[in-house]
């Protein structure tokens, strides 16, 4: 009995001595601004000055291929990486981009007049490939080891 509990004991100690890799939070938060790099490749600028890296994103399929958080105040030290991302917005809106001096449009066979339209702060979202993406955003991760 006494070699037992002491087996349990080392065990225990044991474990608790491995790293524990929980799901993590990081916000794009409203006034945050977006680059797009590449094809699904998009990089964040915080308001307290981080950046996010996201490449291989699919911001309607809410995931993405890789995360990458850095701090631009300390020569952009890498904070985390991680590529098991899931994505939780408010939602995402297409976007129809009407030329410059266009007065009406038919939505449903409505005619809209355009000046009467309400102009959407632009702190409150980010366009990622033609779609609006409502702020904030917010990206679950698994730390990578290191």
């Amino acid at each position: 009995m006494l070699k037992k509990s002491l087996a349990i004991g080392v065990l225990l100690c044991f474990l608790a001595t491995l790293p524990v890799l929980a799901a993590k939070k990081i916000t794009i938060p409203k006034g945050a601004t977006v680059e797009k790099v590449g094809s699904g490749h998009f990089r964040f600028l915080l308001p307290d000055k981080k950046i996010i890296e996201i490449t291989g994103m699919n911001i309607r399929g809410k995931s993405a291929g890789f995360i990458g958080i850095y701090d631009s105040k300390k020569n952009n030290q890498v904070i985390a990486t991680s590529s098991k991302i899931t994505i939780n917005s408010k939602g995402v809106s297409p976007v129809v981009k009407v030329p410059k001096g266009t007065q009406y449009i038919m939505i449903d066979d409505d005619v809209t007049w355009l000046k009467v339209g309400q102009k959407i702060p632009r702190n409150d979202y980010v366009l990622i490939d033609d779609d609006v993406v409502w702020l904030p955003i917010e990206f679950v991760y698994e730390p990578d080891k290191k």
